[in-house]
Formats: C-alpha cells, structure tokens, sequence
C-alpha cells in the first residue's frame, strides 16, 4: 500500500494504491478544510501493520544470519530479512535471505519477488516466491495446483515445500477492489482484479532458459518443459504461459514453472468461451490465434505454438544467426507487442517466413533444421517455385494454405510436437558443445526491447545478462521463479491476468 499526495495550487487530494489500482479522494481546499490535518493526526496514530509495515518480515538470530551468509555467499555486512511462510499444519516455516535490492516496476499488478533463501528448518538454499496472486474463486493458488500436479506424478516440475496466504486477510488484501462498482467511482475498459499477498518456497533454484550453455541443451529444456506441459494437461491443468522466463534449468533438465495463472481443465463446452476479456500468456510467445481475438479461447495448443517462438526468441537474442538485421526485424514485427489484439504477423509467419530462408544459425544445422520443420521452410520454398514456373499466383496461396493446415496439425498434438524434439536430440554429436548464451546486440541505438504482458503487471524482465556473470533474477522485483538474485537479468514483460 502507498498513500500519496498530491497538492496543485490550494487544494489536495490523497491516493491509495494498491496491488488492483488506485482510489483518489475529492480535492481537499487543505486552506478552509481541516480535513487534511485530519488525515494526518489519523495516520500518525494508526498501527504499522495498518501504514503497509510487513509483520511477516523480522530480523533473524544472530545464528540464523551466520549459517545464512555463509550458505548464500554474501558478505558479512549485508543486511539480512526473515521471511515466513504458512505450512502445512497451519505454523509458520522462516526462511533468511538480503534485503530486496529494488522494487516492482508499478504499484498494481502482481509485484512478484523471488529469491534465492536460506530454509532454517532445512539448512539448505531454496527459492522464495512473493507475490500478490490473483484472489478469485475460480484462481487456485500456486501452492495447491503444485501439490495437484506432484500428486499426479507430473515430471520435470518443481515441489512446493510451503505455500499460502500471508498474516491477515485486512492488510494483505487488495482493497481498491471493493470500491470499483461504486457509483462515484471512474468507469473505464480496464479490467480490475482483485490480489491477494502470497509466499510460496520451492526446492530447486536452478538457471534461466537464456543461461544455456550450449544450445542443445536449450532445446532440451524446452522439450522438458512440453513434456511437464503434457502431464499437468492429463491431470486436468493448463499452464498458459510458456515462455522463456517461465523454463528454468538444473541438473541437464528443464522444468516447467510459474503456475499461478493455470487454470484447470474442463470438459470442452465449458471451454467454449473465456472466463474473462482479457489474455493470458507472455505477448512475444503467446499464439497467433489469442493475439488476434480477444475473445478467443486458450488451450494447450496455443501453447504448443509458444514452444516455437520461444527457440526462435532465445536464439535470436542469446546466440549468433548470420543475419543480425533480419533477426532484428522478426523480434520487432513478428515477436512484438502490437497494441491489445493483432497477431496478423504471426499468422503470416506460420504460413511462410523468409526470415529462414534469409538467416542461419552458425555451427547449428541440426537447430536449423529443427526450427525449419516447425516451420513450412522447405513448402515455402516450393510454393515461390510454383509461382514462379507457374505464373499462378493462386496455386501458390493454395500451397501455402495447405501447409499451414499441416503446421498447425503438428501443434494439435503434444506427442507430434514432442517426437519433433526428440528427433533432433537423439544424436548430441549434431550439436555444438559449447555454443553457450551470448547476448547479441539487435538494437545498438535504443535501449532494450520490451517483452509484454498485457494489463497492470508491467513488469521488466529480460534485458539480459548485461556483464556475462550468470545470474539473475525476473518478473517484479527480479524473477518470477527459480533463479539466482542478481539484477543483471531483465525483461520488460506485458503481463495478460485473465
């Protein structure tokens, strides 16, 4: 919570904020009225909890600090932080980590928080998410729709040690929420969700998708991550948000996180329509089809199609191609954010790019041909031979349509998309071994592009491993899961709350 003023000329109105949006009081004639003194008197009165103080954060033992700076590596004289979290059994399990070192990037939104911590109980380093979820009834909280999908044996996703709602409902829920229907409230198109404050704790910290260190073990992570995908759809859960930052990495495999914004999977006439009018996913990844219909509906599908923008994202960005201008150009007009709906661009992609035909990726053949049978390349191909033996520009669209359908026909499958992957991994001979992550510089004269989430939770999340250290943090404050905590790893991302 934030409670600013704002003063213009003799009059004053006073902001709340929070995590759903912001409630402003009618200008205040501070000169006549003793309403803002008013205000004052009252809040130098009220209890810290009730100002926005975090009674779920204290100051560890004197043993706690040491046996945590020596497991995290950190200096003797950073300030260190406890942090509770809800058990099982309803007591509190404490974990110790350094302050945060910045703030999330605007009030509203989810402002999540992670961080690499020390489990007292445990005596080992685990990760921390703090975050504001969505509170509604139909939302499952993160912590249970882990335990659903371990329950169910779901692989390569990680365990939830803790998890659950932080200290009272009072001055841990958004407010905002309860006054948007007021009469005297501003209407407008945006959409208002209420948030609640979370902890969850997770066993594996792991490294981020772009901190590959070569880039068949990139493809592999991402083949993991379909396969987690697969499993929680059996298990009646949809992920909806496959993307670069959601793929972390650990011991030669790659997990599947982030699923928060999942939602359980129904029979299908209860997918005919969505459950709100706004979208779920990470712009740059989300499928043609979500981008350019608002109300369209998501399905494991659309994130099937994820998995190609995200090798064709992380290896324009992350590695060389023989063409630094064209990848440029397809982050900018393909895997760009063009306003609330679009996504015409992608559909073309689908249908025929020249972006393979112009671009390679050096060394890597096999992840050439991986992406081009993804992608209708090699039809391409002939359909500009059919036009141009031909002259009939018709046939050619017929073609192009024909292995579109075909294209997308792979996606309707995880298993196609999966034996996809696995086909090019089974001989790691055909990759490089040490191709590992090297952030190119696309856009020398501007600074770095922005990934968008839609709504509120602007957030940034991917400029990139700035000096080459290996470590970061996303999503919020740093990152929205597993991961180290240092602020080289950013990306501005344009998060869809459904």
């Amino acid at each position: 919570m934030s409670i600013p003023l704002f003063i213009l000329r003799q009059t004053a109105r006073i902001l709340r904020w929070d995590r759903t949006g912001t409630i402003v009081t009618e200008p205040v004639k501070y000169h006549e009225s003793p309403l803002l003194a008013e205000f004052f008197r009252c809040y130098s009165k009220a209890s810290p909890e009730m100002r926005g103080m975090d009674l779920s954060v204290s100051d560890p033992s004197p043993e706690e600090k040491i046996a945590a700076t020596q497991a995290l590596g950190l200096d003797g004289a950073i300030p260190l932080v406890k942090l509770s979290v809800p058990g099982a059994d309803g007591s509190s399990l404490y974990f110790v980590t350094h302050t945060p070192t910045s703030i999330p990037y605007t009030p509203p939104g989810r402002a999540t928080r992670g961080f690499r911590v020390y489990d007292i109980s445990r005596g080992i380093l685990v990760f921390l998410k703090d975050s504001w979820r969505i509170d509604l009834p139909d939302r499952h909280p993160e912590g249970s729709v882990y335990k659903t999908l371990n329950d169910a044996g779901v692989r390569n996703v990680l365990h939830c040690l803790a998890s659950g709602d932080i200290l009272t409902a009072q001055y841990h829920k958004t407010q905002t929420w309860d006054y948007v229907k007021q009469p005297w409230a501003c209407h407008s198109d945006t959409h208002f969700l209420p948030h609640r404050h979370y902890r969850l704790a997770l066993d594996i910290i792991g490294r981020f998708l772009v901190q590959f260190s070569s880039s068949y073990e990139m493809v592999r992570a991402v083949r993991d991550a379909l396969i987690a995908h697969i499993d929680a759809h059996k298990a009646g859960i949809l992920q909806r948000d496959l993307s670069p930052g959601n793929i972390i990495m650990d011991d030669d495999r790659g997990y599947l996180i982030d699923w928060d914004l999942s939602k359980p999977v129904g029979n299908q006439s209860q997918l005919e329509t969505p459950r709100r009018a706004t979208r779920m996913g990470t712009w740059q990844f989300m499928s043609a089809n979500l981008i350019g219909r608002i109300n369209g509906v998501h399905d494991f599908r659309d994130d099937l199609e994820s998995s190609i923008y995200v090798i064709l994202w992380v290896t324009s960005v992350y590695s060389e191609t023989s063409d630094h201008d064209q990848a440029a150009a397809l982050l900018a007009s393909v895997l760009g954010p063009s306003g609330r709906t679009g996504g015409y661009t992608k559909a073309d992609f689908l249908q025929g790019t020249r972006f393979l035909r112009n671009v390679t990726f050096p060394h890597r053949p096999a992840l050439h041909t991986l992406i081009g049978e993804s992608t209708p390349t090699e039809f391409i191909n002939r359909s500009r031979l059919v036009q141009t033996s031909s002259g009939d520009t018709d046939l050619s669209h017929v073609v192009r349509d024909t292995y579109y359908k075909l294209r997308m026909a792979l996606l309707s499958s995880h298993s196609k998309t999966i034996d996809l992957f696995d086909n090019f991994l089974q001989d790691p001979s055909q990759w490089p071994p040490y191709d590992c992550a090297v952030k190119q510089t696309l856009f020398p004269n501007q600074q770095a592009k922005m990934v968008a989430k839609t709504d509120w939770n602007t957030t940034r999340f991917m400029q990139g491993l700035s000096d080459g250290n290996g470590d970061g943090e996303a999503d919020g404050a740093k990152r929205t899961e597993p991961g180290s905590n240092s602020e080289d790893y950013e990306e501005d991302v344009m998060e869809c709350s459904e």
